[in-house]
């Protein structure tokens, strides 16, 4: 390939999460809580509060799959940063929270209605700096009604879809409207069983300008940094004799930031949901992508569900599971009808599970088409 070309790395295959995954969460629907109406922020009229919330009992909450090889992953790089850090008082919390993006927010918020203590770690400068740093045309691909975190909804001003910059900034205002402890620019250095009389995990944390450390005794930890937390971007023999830029999807903002558009020649590799929405982002800014498709895909359009208030009703869970069932033969159903046999000509053939029977058994989650099976097809 030419200096005129470049090659774009989607994520196909992520890496073992950063996250611990396994901090269970149990639920339960409260009354009507009261709560006063915050003051509308600036940029979004509407902030509402919503009356459902979860409750976590102080020592119901189990730490399962906490292998020592997850926790070097998650804590060698801030063990390095630590090592000659000015070292503060100890603090006992009831509950430590490691990451501070909508899940982390979440459970905090929980945690802190139940009348817990609560720390967030969180390593991002600001709440919703991660979604930030995404790509700019992405948004959700979930409705907004099924988006709102417990206790404070997005404006009703939201779109359907709201994009990254919006979910960003309903994070940060979260936090600040609900008065949730975050501590940012920091990583969790080291965790142990406590030695304390009480139990729990004794909990380093350090800034990751390395100006301090600091040790939490907490009595739960929970762990919501992610299952998508490093970037995949395999070894690619001759890479050093490639003269074009190499960017993983992590990093992709929009074709003219990376001098991409107007005519450059782009290699998209792998077609999930960030490689397909950054192939068309590409076409919209007159590249000319090529999209890599490793395997078989399941392209759905955008649905509205709107399934929620069965779940707020007492065994309303039992109601979807006709639903369930239904879901894939629908799900196929359709994507033959709308695509045909389109998809294969243009070189990416359906998979042959349907969309609920692939996330369960392998955890890959359908490509929601915004409109880049049209462009492959074009």
């Amino acid at each position: 390939m030419d200096g005129e070309a470049a090659l774009a790395a989607a994520v196909a295959l992520p890496l073992a999460a950063r996250a611990v995954r396994g901090a269970v969460l149990e639920t339960r629907a409260l009354g009507q809580p009261a709560v006063p109406q915050p003051a509308s922020p600036a940029a979004d009229a509407g902030w509402t509060h919503s009356t459902r919330t979860g409750s976590i009992g102080g020592s119901d909450l189990e730490i399962k799959d906490l292998t020592q090889r997850s926790v070097r992953v998650t804590l060698g790089a801030a063990s390095r940063a630590a090592g000659s850090a000015e070292t503060e008082p100890d603090e006992e919390v009831d509950v430590l929270v490691v990451g501070g993006a909508a899940a982390g927010l979440a459970a905090s918020a929980c945690c802190q209605r139940e009348g817990l203590t609560c720390v967030v770690i969180e390593k991002n400068e600001a709440s919703g700096d991660i979604w930030r740093s995404r790509y700019h045309r992405l948004h959700l691909h979930d409705i907004i009604e099924e988006c709102h975190l417990p206790l404070l909804q997005m404006p009703a001003t939201y779109p359907t879809y709201p994009s990254r910059e919006q979910f960003a900034r309903y994070l940060a205002n979260y936090r600040s409207v609900l008065g949730l402890r975050v501590e940012y620019r920091s990583l969790v250095a080291g965790m142990a069983p406590s030695q304390a009389a009480g139990g729990g995990w004794a909990v380093d944390v350090a800034r990751l300008d390395g100006a301090s450390r600091k040790r939490f005794v907490a009595r739960n930890v929970i762990f919501a940094n992610g299952v998508y937390n490093d970037a995949l971007l395999p070894p690619l023999q001759g890479k050093e004799r490639f003269c074009g830029k190499i960017v993983h999807s992590s990093r992709y903002t929009n074709a003219t930031d990376l001098g991409w558009a107007n005519g450059k020649r782009v290699l998209v590799v792998g077609w999930g949901n960030s490689g397909s929405e950054i192939a068309l982002d590409l076409v919209e800014h007159g590249a000319r992508p090529t999209l890599l498709a490793r395997s078989p895909q399941l392209a759905q359009r955008l649905l509205h569900s709107h399934l929620n208030p069965l779940l707020a009703l007492p065994f309303g869970w039992l109601a979807l599971l006709p639903v369930l069932l239904l879901t894939d033969p629908v799900l196929k159903l359709a994507a033959r009808i709308k695509y045909g046999g389109s998809l294969a000509r243009a070189g990416l053939p359906q998979h042959w599970k349907g969309p609920l029977l692939r996330l369960l058994t392998e955890g890959v989650p359908p490509m929601m088409d915004v409109g880049t099976v049209q462009a492959c097809i074009d």
